[in-house]
């Protein structure tokens, strides 16, 4: 069965990710200035003045990409709603089905929600960003002192490799490592603040999305859906072209909110979406066979993550 495809906001991403960058080369190129050593001309490190200035950047930053993100979170959530009248035949066109979106006082309130939440998430990174800049300054005036300490002629090695750290090409490449660090994850992998925000913004647009396709689904009765399939390599792929109960007022199936539990699809940058169905016999009888087998592989939810949780702890 032909779906129609679900809007990707890439010009939306685009300029978000344009505004980092330019930020980004922004500060780089200030702490490259401020901190770059030529022990033919010393001079002192000015940690409080830089931090002011990166504090005030960072700050101009999470201003701009809240607005931005305010902007995105309300367009997606209301685009959902659309889709779904669009899906189950509830409108004629786009445009029909945008006018027809119920926009009431409980959608207000789940917009915010999800904006707070993005906005707290990025905010996050931007402390931490500010923190770990902090931190490569503060070395940086180390190895500074360190240079100077090692007068005597034995040493000639070491005020070498500390120059070479401290030239242009050395901090440029401790900066951008050490220092643009917004989030260290579980498994210690280090996201700089530009590529969490992508993440960030990507998965809770699609996250807006699917609650505006819900909260719609709601007003016109029509609760089931069925998830995307784009053909993917992860945990994802057990999912796709399974339908699910959007709300979970249709018994026998699994929930939105189960499957997002599950954290193996709707998961942090996932790209999945949903398609509105009327009922399930609307679907061409091999998606209905699929969709029973997926059924079958997955099982109950609540026991897998029980297994999952039991083998953890066991091991």
């Amino acid at each position: 069965m032909a779906f129609i495809p679900t809007p990707k906001y890439d010009k939306d991403k685009k300029r978000m990710a344009k505004m980092l960058s330019k930020q980004y080369k922004q500060m780089l190129d200030y702490l490259i200035l401020q901190l770059q050593f030529n022990p033919d001309d010393p001079r002192v490190i000015r940690e409080a003045q830089i931090m002011r200035q990166i504090n005030y950047w960072l700050k101009e930053l999470d201003q701009a990409l809240y607005k931005e993100i305010e902007k995105l979170i309300k367009k997606s959530f209301q685009d959902g709603q659309a889709y779904h009248l669009l899906s189950v035949k509830e409108a004629k066109n786009w445009e029909e089905a945008v006018s027809s979106a119920t926009f009431n006082k409980l959608q207000r309130a789940r917009i915010e929600a999800i904006v707070a939440d993005t906005h707290e998430d990025i905010l996050q990174a931007t402390n931490n960003t500010s923190s770990a800049i902090k931190s490569v300054v503060r070395q940086t005036v180390s190895k500074v002192a360190q240079y100077h300490s090692l007068n005597n002629g034995n040493y000639k090695d070491m005020q070498k490799d500390l120059l070479k750290q401290l030239s242009k090409q050395g901090l440029s490449k401790t900066i951008v490592k050490d220092g643009f660090v917004g989030i260290t994850d579980k498994a210690g992998r280090k996201w700089d603040l530009a590529t969490y925000s992508k993440m960030v913004v990507t998965t809770k647009t699609n996250q807006a999305f699917i609650e505006g396709v819900a909260h719609e689904s709601e007003e016109t009765g029509f609760d089931l859906a069925v998830i995307s399939d784009h053909g993917a390599e992860d945990a994802c792929k057990n999912w796709e072209g399974l339908v699910i109960s959007l709300t979970g007022k249709t018994k026998g199936y699994i929930t939105y909110k189960q499957a997002k539990a599950t954290n193996e699809i709707f998961h942090p940058n996932c790209e999945h979406g949903v398609h509105s169905i009327r009922s399930l016999d609307m679907l061409p009888a091999d998606e209905i066979a699929q969709h029973r087998r997926k059924m079958a592989q997955i099982g109950n939810v609540d026991s897998r993550k029980y297994v999952r949780k039991k083998k953890r702890k066991a091991g």
